[in-house]
Parts: structure tokens; sequence; C-alpha cells
């Protein structure tokens, strides 16, 4: 999961993670079908020389501060549970 992780955030973002380390490990839901999600986060990053941005998926990528972050999930901007679940994850375990 650890060189997947990476590897998507590469592809997706342009952005290579450096001494990424596990997060959190659940699953979103344990009705239907088995689907272990693991989060990583990373204590630093570069931009990656070549990486290629689709367009089609990425429209804009930008850095924003943390703590606006959580703000963003109380005023209802993030709304998807994977995001959710890190920024709150990590917030509980580093901030």
């Amino acid at each position: 999961p650890l060189d997947a992780a990476i590897r998507e955030c590469r592809e997706e973002t342009g952005v290579l993670c450096q001494n990424a380390k596990p997060l959190l490990m659940y699953h979103p839901g344990l009705d239907c079908s088995y689907n272990p999600t693991h989060l990583f986060h990373a204590t630093r990053t570069v931009d990656a020389e070549g990486a290629l941005r689709d367009g089609r998926e990425v429209r804009q990528i930008r850095w924003v501060p943390f703590k606006r972050c959580l703000r963003m999930i109380d005023d209802g901007t993030f709304v998807d549970a994977l995001s959710i679940t890190a920024l709150l994850s990590y917030h509980r375990r580093y901030a």
C-alpha cells in the first residue's frame, strides 16, 4: 500500500512524497465488500520532475494550511469521507 500511495500521489498531483509513514488503516464499510483503505502522511514532498498531470482529473493543485482544511470540514467544503477521515486522523495524532 505504501508504494501504491506514493505512486498515485506522484501520478495524480506531480508531488513526490518522501519519508511517508502510515497514518491509519480502516474499512469504509463492512456491509458489501472487503475494502481496506490505507492512509499515509509524508513529512517531506518535492515536485516530481517529468510528472504528467491528467487535465481531466486534476484542474488545480495548491497547498492549503492545515487549520484552514479543518475549517473546510466545518463549512462543508470537504464532504467526502476519505478526506475528512484523513484530516481528522492526522489532527488527532499530530496537531
